[in-house]
């Protein structure tokens, strides 16, 4: 699986770019992504620090093992454990965001 970075002002797709390098280039508060592996640490760490305002959409992906009923269910399951994180952590950045609106996945 190759990364590949559209880049929607300039209408242009990068493959194998480095995304930290092409996504911090310009001072940009706002970050507007799709991802299909993401994680409260990696939101934490990657993204919280850099942009004032995140929208995130978490994608499926079907690599054969899984119905899309069974990658749904991964997902709210997921969803689920993210809400309980927030309330048992309300000091969090991650919580923070989300509970500002700052941060909408």
């Amino acid at each position: 699986m190759t990364l590949q970075i559209l880049d929607r002002e300039k209408n242009k797709l990068y493959s194998d770019g480095n995304f930290w390098e092409l996504s911090r280039k310009e001072e940009n508060d706002c970050f507007y992504g799709v991802s299909f592996v993401s994680s409260i640490k990696f939101i934490e760490e990657k993204l919280l620090p850099f942009y004032q305002d995140i929208e995130l959409i978490l994608g499926l992906s079907d690599n054969g093992n899984n119905s899309i009923g069974q990658r749904m269910q991964e997902l709210m399951d997921k969803r689920v454990s993210w809400v309980n994180y927030v309330e048992n952590n309300l000091e969090s950045e991650f919580a923070k965001r989300i509970l500002d609106g700052s941060l909408r996945l």
